[in-house]
């Protein structure tokens, strides 16, 4: 059996996946600056395809721009030896004629083929310091794990997506399909927030004592055990036992 190396497992992406990213990367200005944490040259397998990858991310980090054809060609060189220079040259030939009109598609696999490369990677690494008697692998497994994660969302067509807002908006609240939702159980107050605490969402309940906030913090906590999501609810309180606590879900619960 060949030796593992790098990239030689991805076979959910693909060497026909690989250089298509690589023709993407290309010819769409500013992609490879917006998924730059998830791409790495070492993240495809095919040499010829590792060595355009570097060229091609080195010349953006650097001029902030997509490479012509001629200058990429050039770049490659750095990284060529006398039996891959041609082949190089053949395969950046290639990339600048593929047809990448389903970019957009492509796009949206990114940052998935770059944490399950990474992964893949950092799991063969692991591999070679533990034979090498190096058990601290952990910071391997962790850098890979944040692969991608801090990639932006750069915002959304305004006006083109206005008729799908308007659609959400007039549909009833218990027929919208929002999966990161989570009702107060205040009706009056879910309606105002567009069906309860999204997610990223902060809720603060404020009020002088025996007013019910223990008791909101209940309805919040029954919101989220009740979705059909697969939650998990963590209820901290300094003032009441847990068989108190439980029964308060449990009364919600019979009152559901």
């Amino acid at each position: 059996m060949a030796e593992a190396t790098k990239g030689t497992y991805g076979e959910q992406f693909g060497d026909e996946f690989q250089e298509h990213i690589l023709a993407v990367a290309l010819r769409t200005p500013g992609f490879v600056i917006h998924y730059r944490s998830a791409l790495h040259h070492e993240f495809f397998v095919q040499s010829t395809h590792r060595i355009i990858a570097r060229a091609l991310f080195a010349h953006v980090d650097k001029y902030q721009k997509c490479s012509t054809k001629v200058t990429l060609i050039e770049s490659a060189k750095e990284f060529c030896d006398e039996d891959t220079g041609e082949k190089v040259s053949n395969v950046v030939g290639k990339l600048f004629k593929r047809d990448i009109s389903d970019a957009k598609a492509v796009m949206d696999k990114t940052i998935e083929f770059g944490k399950t490369q990474a992964m893949i990677n950092a799991v063969l690494e692991s591999g070679e310091e533990i034979d090498k008697g190096n058990r601290n692998i952990i910071s391997i497994i962790q850098e890979a794990q944040l692969v991608g994660e801090d990639i932006l969302d750069l915002g959304i067509d305004y006006r083109g997506t206005m008729l799908d807002r308007i659609k959400w908006y007039t549909t009833p609240m218990d027929e919208r399909d929002d999966a990161d939702i989570i009702p107060t159980g205040i009706a009056h107050l879910d309606f105002a927030m567009e069906g309860g605490l999204g997610r990223g969402e902060l809720g603060v309940v404020l009020a002088p004592p025996k007013r019910g906030k223990t008791t909101t913090l209940v309805n919040i906590g029954f919101g989220a055990l009740r979705s059909v999501f697969g939650l998990s609810v963590v209820h901290y309180t300094c003032e009441m036992a847990y068989k108190k606590v439980t029964a308060r879900y449990d009364d919600r619960t019979a009152s559901w």
